[in-house]
C-alpha cells in the first residue's frame, strides 16, 4: 500500500512552559494523525510507504527567542546583533539553525514524532519529499537529526559521513516515483513563480553556499506573514487569500492600522535585506556551469534511484522536459522582481487604493462640504479601485490549470521515454483535486492536513481537511480520499464537477 498526504505544516507546536501555541502553528493535529497512521498499520495486508510529499515542517515559521540561544553554543557566539535579527525574524538557513528549529518543533510536537517512531519501527516506510517550506531537508545533518528524532540515536545509521543510511526513512530531494503503481509524485511549488527555486536541486546561495537561497514567497513569509500572524494566527489559512484583506477589516478593523505599518514596514526591511545581500544570490557565468552540472549529477542520482535512465543530459530525457515547465524564479532579475511584484499584488493594491479614495472622499466631504470635485474625484478613484479590483480577484485560481498543464507535461514525457504512469500526486496548493490529464492518467492533489477557512467549502466540507491519496495494490485504482477521526476511517472527498 502507498499512501501520500502533504503539507503537514508542523512549527513550533505547543510550548511546554505555557501550555499555548504559537501563532504562527498550523498543525493542530499530532492525536489525529497518530489515529490515521495506527489505522494504516492495522489494516495493512504488507508494510504502508507513506509518502509526505512536501512540507512536512514549515521552518520558516519557526521563531527563536534568547533561550534557544543561550541553549546553543554556536547561535551564543553570534554578535549581539545578529542575536536580535533572528530573535525578531527566525534563524538562518543553515544546516545547524534549522536543527535547532528542528530540534524545537520535535519538543512542540512530542505525540507526533512518537507516533512516526511508532510506525517505522513496526516495519512501515516512511518517504519524505522535500517542499519548499522544508527545503532546508536539503542539508544531510538535517535528515541524520529528523531520523535520530523518529528512530532514535541507536537506530540511526551514518548519513553525513556517506554511510548507508537507515531505508526504513527515505529523503526525496525532487520527486518520488513507483513505476508498479505507476505513480509519480512532486511538491509542486516548482511550477509558482513566487515559489521557485533556480537550481532546485542546488538550492543554495552561489557567493554563501552555507545557506538556502530563498525565492521571494519564502521572504514574505518569514519578513511579513509571520508578523501578521501575531495580529491574526489564521490568516494564511483563509482561502482564496485575497479574502484575508475583507475578513480582518470586518472583524478587527482596529488592526488594520497595524496591518498597513506592518506592510510597510515589509518593503523596507525586503529593500534592505536586498541590498545588504541580493548581490549573494547574483549567478556568474562560471556559477551557472558550476549549479547546471551540480543539478545534473544529482539528477542522475535520482534517476538511478528509480531505473529511470541515466543519460540525465539530454534535453529529450524526461526529467530535462519536466524541469522546462518550471516557471522562473519572482526575483530572478530585477526587472523580472519589479514587474511581477506589480502584477502578482495588483489586486490588493487596488484595493487599498479603493479603501484609500473612499477614505478621503469621506474626509473631504467633512472638511469642505458634501459637494465639492475633491470629494467627488476621491469617491470616483475608490469606485473605481473597487471594481477593477473585484475583477482580479476573480482571475486568481490560474495556480490550478498551471498544476494541470504540468501534470499533462509529466505524463507526455512519462509516454514519451516508455515509462508507465497513472497517477501525478502534487500538493502545495492546499486544494484537494483529481483531474484526467492524458490517456490513462489522472492529476491528484492532496490538499493539506491544516486548516482551511472558506465559506463555500464549508457548506459541504469540515475546516480541517485530512484528505489523502492512497492505492491499496498496483491492481486497485487509486481514491483521493479524506481521514474522518470521528469514525477512525478514510471516506471519498466531496468535490464536484465544474461546468
Amino acid at each position: 500500500m502507498i499512501v501520500v498526504v502533504s503539507d503537514l505544516h508542523l512549527s513550533e507546536g505547543r510550548s511546554a512552559r505555557t501550555g499555548k501555541l504559537a501563532p504562527t502553528e498550523d498543525f493542530f493535529f499530532d492525536e489525529e494523525f497518530a489515529r490515521f497512521l495506527a489505522y494504516l498499520d492495522a489494516s495493512r495486508a504488507e508494510p504502508v510507504n507513506l509518502v509526505i510529499n512536501g512540507d512536512l515542517f514549515d521552518f520558516l515559521q519557526v521563531g527563536i527567542c534568547a533561550d534557544d540561544i543561550e541553549a546553543d553554543p554556536r547561535l551564543a557566539q553570534l554578535p549581539p546583533r545578529e542575536q536580535a535579527y533572528i530573535c525578531k525574524y527566525g534563524a538562518k538557513t543553515d544546516e545547524n539553525s534549522t536543527i535547532v528549529k528542528l530540534d524545537k518543533i520535535s519538543r512542540g510536537h512530542p505525540v507526533f514524532f512518537e507516533a512516526l517512531g511508532t510506525f517505522v519501527e513496526r516495519g512501515n516506510k516512511l518517504t519524505i519529499v522535500i517542499g519548499n517550506h522544508d527545503v532546508e531537508l536539503f542539508w544531510p545533518g538535517v535528515r541524520q537529526r529528523f531520523t535520530e528524532l523518529v528512530c532514535g540515536v541507536g537506530a540511526v545509521k551514518t548519513l553525513a559521513d556517506g554511510g548507508d543510511p537507515d531505508k526504513s526513512i527515505e529523503f526525496m530531494p525532487w520527486i518520488f516515483y513507483d513505476a508498479e503503481h505507476g505513480l509519480y509524485v512532486e511538491h509542486g511549488h516548482q511550477y509558482e513563480s513566487l515559489n521557485s527555486f533556480r537550481y532546485w536541486m542546488y538550492p543554495v546561495l552561489p557567493q554563501k553556499p552555507d545557506e538556502i537561497n530563498l525565492p521571494f514567497g519564502s521572504l514574505f513569509v518569514r519578513y511579513l506573514l509571520n508578523k501578521v500572524e501575531e495580529i491574526n494566527p489564521f490568516a494564511d489559512n483563509i482561502k482564496p487569500n485575497t479574502r484575508y484583506v475583507g475578513w480582518a477589516i470586518r472583524q478587527n478593523p482596529a488592526a488594520v492600522g497595524r496591518l498597513l505599518r506592518l506592510l510597510g514596514r515589509f518593503i523596507l526591511t525586503l529593500a534592505k535585506s536586498y541590498r545588504r545581500s541580493g548581490n549573494l544570490s547574483a549567478y556568474a557565468p562560471k556559477d551557472e556551469i558550476f549549479f547546471t552540472e551540480e543539478t545534473n549529477r544529482r539528477l542522475k542520482q535520482v534517476a538511478s534511484r528509480f531505473s529511470l535512465g541515466t543519460d540525465v543530459d539530454d534535453p529529450e530525457h524526461p526529467f530535462q522536459k519536466i524541469r522546462r515547465l518550471s516557471e522562473p524564479p519572482f526575483n530572478q532579475d530585477k526587472g523580472r522582481f519589479v514587474w511581477q511584484a506589480v502584477l502578482a499584488n495588483i489586486d490588493i493594491l487596488l484595493l487599498f487604493l479603493a479603501f484609500g479614495g473612499l477614505g478621503a472622499s469621506l474626509f473631504l466631504a467633512w472638511r469642505f462640504g458634501p459637494l465639492n470635485a475633491f470629494s467627488a474625484g476621491a469617491l470616483l478613484i475608490g469606485i473605481l479601485g473597487l471594481a477593477v479590483s473585484n475583477l482580479f480577484f476573480k482571475v486568481g485560481a490560474a495556480m490550478s490549470q498551471a498544476n494541470l498543464d504540468v501534470a499533462s507535461g509529466i505524463a507526455r514525457a512519462f509516454r514519451a521515454a516508455g515509462y508507465g504512469l497513472r497517477s501525478v500526486v502534487f500538493g502545495h496548493t492546499h486544494e484537494p483535486e483529481i483531474a484526467e490529464v492524458g490517456e490513462g492518467v489522472r492529476y491528484y492533489n492532496t490538499g493539506t492536513w491544516g486548516v482551511i477557512f472558506n465559506t463555500q467549502e464549508e457548506l459541504i466540507r469540515e475546516k480541517q481537511q485530512f484528505t489523502l491519496w492512497m492505492q491499496e495494490d498496483p491492481g486497485s485504482d487509486p481514491r483521493l480520499l479524506r481521514w474522518n477521526d470521528a469514525v477512525g476511517i478514510p471516506e471519498p472527498v466531496l468535490l464536484f464537477e465544474s461546468k
